[in-house]
């Protein structure tokens, strides 16, 4: 008997990048998360007739649209399940290389500046209450969010949308990887106009970097309600905040004269198996201070940063983002 809703109850997310997009394909790895709440969307029109009636509604709604959402999905940052994500919302075909020791792979995600490549994802949400297990295809990673500040740990949020859902049993003899999370304190930043990651800094007090795919859902005459399609709406970008405290000037200053910046964000972790690399994050951002409003947190003065990403010709993109870790595949 499945468990009231009010008790504890036993969740799972469990996915898969899909083979072909939009065809629902069997999960693959079970992803732990802090929060994954399903949005079963039904879109009804009824209208009003005349019928010499006080009557509002005579007949039943007609549903137009119908898809499935996850806005605000909670994860761990973690150095082994960071790049499945950004299969979805960066680049997908992504291989490993640039090893620095055997059982040690680089992945790097510079995303595609002429085509969408990203992967699309079915997702199992599994349940022991009586709402029951869903499995849901043609998942695009609308929004990925993912920062950090000096007085707490690493987040990493996300806004899924789905096209079609199906109730059953989900896949069953799947356990989650072994991970290590991403923690702050061995943050590292670099703000520079030329080389990038050469110049270090200790002004900034946080970071932020959002990535906006602007994909929308398509219909079309298909005979069902659910989207057919996805689409871009316009061209993608990752904004960069970071909120900064003036034991310099020299930020503040670029902004004030629309100086180009170079960022690059790197987190280490623990040394990878019997190696000597160790597991290792690196955000880099090019792009320019749009705006940097002043704040005062317990008597100390900041300022907080905001702009979006700048294509840069020697990178050959606006942002990309690097992780070092022990995951020889994804799919």
């Amino acid at each position: 008997m499945p468990a009231p809703t009010g008790t504890v109850p036993l969740r799972s997310v469990q996915v898969a990048y899909e083979t072909t997009r939009g065809t629902l394909k069997a999960a693959t790895r079970v992803m732990p998360f802090i929060s994954a709440d399903m949005n079963i969307v039904e879109e009804r029109q009824r209208r009003v007739e005349t019928r010499a009636s006080l009557v509002r509604y005579y007949k039943p709604p007609v549903t137009t649209k119908e898809y499935v959402e996850i806005n605000g999905m909670e994860v761990v940052p973690t150095f082994e399940e960071l790049p499945w994500y950004l299969g979805c919302a960066v680049k997908g075909g992504t291989v490993p290389g640039g090893t620095v020791d055997i059982s040690s792979y680089t992945w790097t995600y510079l995303p595609t500046a002429t085509s969408d490549n990203t992967y699309t994802a079915s997702f199992e949400i599994g349940s022991d209450t009586a709402s029951g297990s869903y499995k849901l295809n043609f998942g695009v990673l609308n929004r990925f969010e993912f920062g950090w500040d000096n007085n707490g740990p690493v987040t990493q949020s996300m806004d899924w949308l789905f096209s079609t859902k199906a109730q059953g049993s989900i896949t069953g003899a799947l356990t989650a990887a072994t991970s290590e999370e991403i923690a702050a304190v061995n943050a590292l930043a670099y703000i520079d106009t030329s080389t990038i990651g050469t110049t270090a800094v200790v002004e900034p007090q946080s970071f932020k970097f959002s990535i906006d795919n602007k994909f929308m859902q398509l219909w079309a005459p298909n005979g069902n309600a659910y989207p057919v399609d996805v689409y871009r709406s316009e061209p993608r970008s990752m904004s960069c905040e970071m909120t900064a405290v003036f034991t310099s000037a020299t930020e503040y200053a670029a902004y004030l004269a629309g100086t180009y910046r170079k960022i690059r964000l790197l987190i280490n972790g623990t040394t990878i198996g019997a190696t000597t690399a160790k597991k290792q994050l690196i955000i880099d951002w090019y792009g320019y201070w749009d705006t940097a409003p002043q704040t005062s947190t317990d008597g100390l003065v900041q300022a907080r940063f905001n702009g979006d990403s700048v294509y840069d010709t020697t990178a050959g993109g606006d942002f990309s983002i690097t992780v070092r870790n022990g995951v020889t595949s994804y799919t």
